[in-house]
């Protein structure tokens, strides 16, 4: 008990409006006092598709799927994407 940590947001999180990394203490019987951060998901970059390819893709979160399809007059066949949070590429 006594003990603090930094509470702060997961990669593919941003801090709302107002909010930033919150101290919590421990507190008796393990028990957490302080304030979490409020956070909200980041959207995922919309990728690049070819000509003739529609997508649902943009503004879709972390977490999230969306879908490819063709526009008029091309073929072929529908292709599922998830959005998902890679470090190595996150600067």
């Amino acid at each position: 008990t006594g003990d603090s940590c930094l509470v702060e947001a997961a990669p593919a999180y941003d801090y709302k409006d107002g909010f930033s990394a919150q101290v919590m203490t421990c507190g008796p019987h393990g028990t957490l006092t302080g304030s979490t951060p409020k956070v909200t998901r980041k959207a995922c970059d919309v990728p690049t598709f070819g000509e003739g390819v529609k997508s649902n893709c943009a503004e879709t979160l972390y977490g999230q799927t969306c879908w490819t399809y063709c526009d008029s007059g091309y073929s072929g066949s529908k292709a599922r994407y998830e959005c998902t949070y890679d470090e190595t590429s996150a600067a």
